[in-house]
């Protein structure tokens, strides 16, 4: 929804030009990311002022599009706070895995400093990929990168192995992209997508479960990483990425050139149960056992599980650490 502008094209014109000159990088940032964060949530001008600006939707809709006729400085000081506030909101929203708390984990490190890097480069070195088995955290970690560096998320799907337009589809899609026209026209979906990417500077593009991948779809990551200036995270199970890799060896040898960071995710130990129980005292050698238990089945899945379980007990002690492992071990394979 936007507000009707009676102003004469010459006018708009004029007004957009004054509005622009006096808006510095970090109004652009301001405007940019409340505008993507809009775009994610769905939410017409209206809603979005209503649940998350201190401004009027009709002034929001004047600002994004450049037509806002006063000063600048005390609506953007206001959009600022907004901002601020929707970041801390989404962020206490999507730390949240089925009720958990996010972790950091030291591979999670290694992954943000490889991002920061990739994010600066010139050339088409952007590329970090994250391998995970099941219960690994890969998924959580995308939602939280998606928070901290207000990525776009998207989840590769089956159809991605052999349809070149389903990948770009749903990449254009999670980036705010609409493409209109011949849904059998790939050279337009793809000229349409990466012009629209690079209409959005620079940004950071996660996939989840990027082991539906075949030739055409590395070949489509390939070329936003040349022809656009965007960050790719990739999140995948290794068996089954190991296993498109070899099957699609060539195209997969160019995506490695291009790769920051190819980390797989360590095995569970005994301190990063504790990073999990940081505010319980577990009995001697506990964590060890349940970091043991984790690495056999479910990894950070079944540390979370047996810390919920040990959390409402009043008084901590091997036999209740034994039971909570044996019982989360019984319910995850039931």
């Amino acid at each position: 929804m936007t507000t009707k502008n009676t102003a004469s094209p010459d006018e708009r014109a004029a007004q957009k030009a004054k509005f622009e000159a006096a808006l510095t990088p970090e109004h652009r940032e301001i405007i940019d990311s409340l505008r993507d964060y809009q775009i994610q949530l769905k939410l017409s001008d209206n809603e979005f002022a209503k649940k998350h600006l201190s401004i009027s939707y009709s002034g929001w809709s004047r600002i994004y599009n450049l037509l806002y006729t006063a000063k600048p400085d005390s609506a953007l000081a206001k959009l600022g706070r907004d901002l601020r506030n929707l970041r801390s909101e989404l962020s206490r929203r999507n730390k949240q895995m089925a009720g958990r708390p996010y972790i950091k984990l030291p591979d999670h490190e290694l992954i943000f400093d490889a991002l920061e890097v990739a994010k600066l480069r010139e050339d088409e070195h952007r590329l970090v990929i994250y391998r995970a088995k099941s219960g690994g955290g890969k998924t959580t970690l995308l939602k939280q990168v998606q928070i901290e560096l207000n990525g776009y998320l998207v989840e590769a799907k089956e159809s991605w192995r052999k349809s070149y337009l389903a990948a770009t589809s749903d990449i254009a899609s999670a980036v705010g992209i609409k493409i209109d026209g011949d849904l059998k026209s790939e050279h337009k979906f793809e000229t349409a997508l990466i012009d629209g990417m690079n209409k959005k500077g620079r940004g950071v593009l996660l996939i989840d479960e990027g082991e539906y991948f075949g030739p055409r779809t590395i070949n489509l990551i390939k070329l936003i990483l040349n022809q656009t200036k965007w960050t790719i995270f990739l999140g995948a199970i290794p068996e089954l990425f190991d296993r498109w890799s070899k099957k699609a060896w060539a195209e997969a040898v160019q995506l490695r050139r291009r790769t920051v960071i190819n980390l797989t995710a360590s095995a569970v130990t005994a301190d990063d149960v504790k990073r999990f129980a940081a505010y319980m005292q577990l009995p001697k050698n506990a964590a060890a056992w349940i970091a043991r238990s984790a690495n056999e089945f479910g990894l950070y899945d079944t540390v979370a599980r047996v810390i919920e379980q040990l959390a409402v007990e009043d008084d901590l002690d091997d036999d209740n650490v034994a039971s909570a492992i044996a019982e989360t071990l019984a319910q995850t394979a039931a």
